[in-house]
């Protein structure tokens, strides 16, 4: 089971940009995500390569894989009944 490759909790992509979404677990066995952000490219021989460097225009569609990625992880669903209630991680991440 250990040398099976782990795979991503989520993947978002905009156009040639993508997040990547891990979940994690630290050493107190709290789960905790990380993300990864990538840019796709076809090199001068015509194959495809992933780099960490944006252009200008990738911002808007990093933005936008960031925003998705805040929204499925934090963003959560409640009753009418609990809008008004926050959890000690709600209030953790708010501040």
């Amino acid at each position: 089971m250990e040398n099976e490759k782990k795979q991503p909790k989520l993947t978002l992509r905009a156009g040639g940009v993508r997040a990547i979404v891990w979940e994690n677990t630290n050493k107190e066995n709290e789960v905790f995500n990380t993300i990864a952000l990538e840019r796709s490219y076809k090199d001068k021989d015509d194959k495809w390569q992933t780099t960490n460097t944006y252009r200008i225009n990738d911002l808007p569609k990093l933005i936008a894989v960031l925003q998705e990625a805040f929204s499925k992880l934090v963003v959560t669903e409640t009753k009418p009944e609990e809008n008004n209630k926050l959890s000690k991680k709600d209030h953790e991440t708010l501040n």
